[in-house]
């Protein structure tokens, strides 16, 4: 996971909301569904998350069978913010081929609470430690529950991704005899947040900031 820089709220969808005022004054769920410039928003979210889904940072694209607007604070508990700009993110679908107990993301999270959101804390990396072996997992207890109780983020195809992702930027690092210098291991960095042609960030970007900035040569001043 990995923070989300949110953009301006869409005119339309500012305009919108204050159509729905009084539907969302009086508790009227799914307003989103109405609206009719979803194509659009749908491609805005996508382009700020760099085509990473916000949770599990698997590559996402703006086809609407693959991909699902999420509500950080969902419609049914929190019906007034769900026109809020803010608490929308673009999600994978996060299903597993019918097998629930792998799903992840929106599809697990439903209607749940989570305790921090990518678009709104301003240090979310810093909350979120990987293992070698894929896993996912926090050192504060409550985020660490939702990371897999809630969105279920070390499920078995998740944790085989970031394992891969893991394993080829240690394959990185150990070129050169295994010394890579500081100026490398930034130039690496600085590569991570560096979006292609279709303005799309490198799949899981996440895991691999997180094991280069763990390497000693980055450490060492």
């Amino acid at each position: 996971m990995i923070r989300i820089l949110k953009s301006p709220i869409p005119s339309a969808l500012s305009r919108y909301r204050k159509q729905c005022k009084e539907q969302l004054n009086h508790g009227s769920t799914n307003v989103l569904d109405d609206y009719p410039q979803k194509v659009a928003l749908r491609k805005q979210l996508a382009r700020e998350q760099g085509y990473l889904c916000a949770y599990c940072m698997r590559r996402i694209s703006l086809d609407f069978q693959a991909t699902v607007i999420e509500h950080v604070k969902s419609q049914s508990r929190y019906p007034k913010e769900q026109l809020d700009y803010n608490n929308l993110l673009l999600c994978c679908d996060g299903k597993e081929n019918g097998i629930g107990s792998q799903d992840h993301c929106d599809e697990s999270k439903k209607d749940d609470d989570i305790k921090y959101d990518p678009a709104t804390h301003p240090c979310i990396e810093t909350t979120i430690r990987y293992r070698r072996n894929g896993q996912i997992f926090s050192e504060d207890p409550q985020w660490d529950s939702d990371l897999n109780a809630v969105l279920n983020l070390n499920a078995k195809r998740l944790c085989n991704n970031r394992k891969a992702v893991w394993e080829g930027i240690h394959g990185w690092l150990a070129h050169d005899h295994g010394r890579r210098t500081r100026s490398q291991i930034e130039a690496k960095l600085a590569s991570m947040y560096s979006r292609d042609q279709q303005e799309r960030l490198p799949e899981y970007c996440g895991v691999m900031v997180y094991v280069l900035q763990k390497h000693p040569s980055y450490l060492s001043r």
